[in-house]
Order: structure tokens, then C-alpha cells, then sequence
């Protein structure tokens, strides 16, 4: 796992893994996959794509990149972020609702996603 690619929101892990946004079930020992998450487009788990995390008052920011052609000769980037409120109906299950999720750039150089950093102004 990548260091930036989870983040903890109110006591809880979160992380990304395998395109897949999961928690860590600290009482079952186990990862949990979160719920929810109608809208949020399919998150890359290929090549060198990348995917950060942080906390943004309680709520889970993503961002991600995808690219079109192969790293090797150059390649059509695509950034992009969402926002999404977290739910905690039971011990076992975690929702997600996205609140919102969009483009944010397009670059057509060779770029990629260091560090998210949520921060109050």
C-alpha cells in the first residue's frame, strides 16, 4: 500500500487498495469494503496510477489519476477528486454517499499525484 493512499477519519482506517476504497474493521481484525459510493467512477488499479486520500472535516477526499496511452512513450493524464460524506450505520458496515466528483485537470506531459492535503482557509 502506498503511504498516501489511506487516511483516518474519526478513528476509523481507510484505505485504497486494488481500486477498491475499503475500511479497517479494528474489532473483526478484518478490511471492509465501503458501501455506498452510487456515482463514483470505476477507480484505475493499473500501471502507475494513483490514488490519495485525505480527511476533509470528516469526510473522505479522493483523488486519482488516469492515463490513456502507456507510460513508456508518453501519456494523456486525467486528475480527478471526489468528496464523500461517511455513514457508520453498525459495527459492521460503512457508507459512503459521494457528494461530489469531478475532472480537475488534463495534462498531457508526464505528471502524478505527490501528496493531498486537506486545508482550512
Amino acid at each position: 500500500m502506498l503511504s498516501d493512499s489511506y487516511c483516518v477519519i474519526e478513528n476509523v482506517l481507510y484505505a485504497a487498495v486494488n481500486g477498491d476504497l475499503r475500511w479497517y474493521d479494528s474489532q473483526g481484525r478484518q478490511w471492509r469494503n465501503l458501501k455506498g459510493l452510487v456515482g463514483l467512477p470505476k477507480i484505475p488499479n493499473y500501471g502507475r496510477s494513483q490514488v490519495r486520500l485525505a480527511d476533509y472535516g470528516g469526510k473522505l477526499v479522493v483523488m486519482w489519476d488516469d492515463f490513456i496511452v502507456p507510460w513508456h512513450r508518453g501519456c494523456e493524464t486525467t486528475f480527478f477528486c471526489a468528496e464523500v460524506a461517511l455513514q457508520r450505520l453498525n459495527s459492521f458496515e460503512i457508507w459512503g454517499k459521494v457528494e461530489w466528483v469531478d475532472r480537475l485537470l488534463t495534462t498531457f506531459d508526464d505528471h502524478y499525484v505527490v501528496k493531498v492535503i486537506a486545508a482550512a482557509v
